[in-house]
């Protein structure tokens, strides 16, 4: 699983290339971004945004 952390409360999808691209280069069944939003999101079809407070 591929995860990167943002410091921001809102992950648009747009600045997540790299993370898309990694994801589907290595076949990983999902990326994850942590951040600072109030809930989770699905930024992209294998891309789950969770907020660093529900860990």
């Amino acid at each position: 699983m591929a995860v990167e952390i943002k410091l921001g409360a809102v992950t648009d999808a747009r600045p997540l290339r790299a993370l898309r691209e990694f994801v589907a280069a290595h076949d990983c069944p999902l990326g994850l971004v942590i951040n600072n939003d109030e809930k989770p999101r699905q930024l992209d079809e294998r891309i789950v945004a969770l907020p660093a407070a529900s860990l």
